[in-house]
């Protein structure tokens, strides 16, 4: 599938799509492209703290591979990303944000390779997305 439909509207899976809510959370605003959220059509995260201003995204940042697991940071709700942070380099797929409390972090809990061809993704050894679930702390700071 090199396609998808997001609230109506057609988008190729190499895009993220921002949709924003309006107030109290009722009804969605408008779909907007935001460029700097490449996908490779892969599971990712969005987080805001608690008690913060920052956005946070996660996900493998590639139009063309599931690799290079990487947090973005947005200090303008979700128009745009532009701090960056490498978790992780290598073949990587989903990813899930969490708030720590009591800290100036936060985690994230993602899949990655070099695992082979353990859940028969056909990957060859060393390729694979799959296979290591993992655990960082990463500074809001980045």
């Amino acid at each position: 599938m090199d396609r998808e439909v997001v609230g109506g509207e057609q988008r190729s899976v190499h895009e993220q799509v921002s949709e924003t809510m309006r107030a109290r959370r009722e009804t969605w605003g408008a779909v907007t492209h935001v460029p700097e959220l490449i996908s490779p059509g892969c599971q990712g995260s969005m987080l805001r703290p608690p008690g913060q201003a920052n956005l946070f995204f996660s996900g493998p940042s590639s139009t063309t591979d599931r690799h290079n697991m990487t947090i973005k940071r947005s200090a303008d709700g979700g128009s745009s990303f532009e701090d960056a942070l490498v978790v992780y380099p290598g073949p990587s797929a989903y990813s899930c944000l969490a708030s720590l409390r009591g800290a100036d972090e936060i985690g994230i809990l993602f899949e990655h390779g070099p695992g082979g061809d353990k859940i028969g993704d056909g990957q060859p050894a060393g390729k694979s997305a799959y296979g290591t679930l993992s655990f960082s702390r990463v500074p809001m700071d980045f």
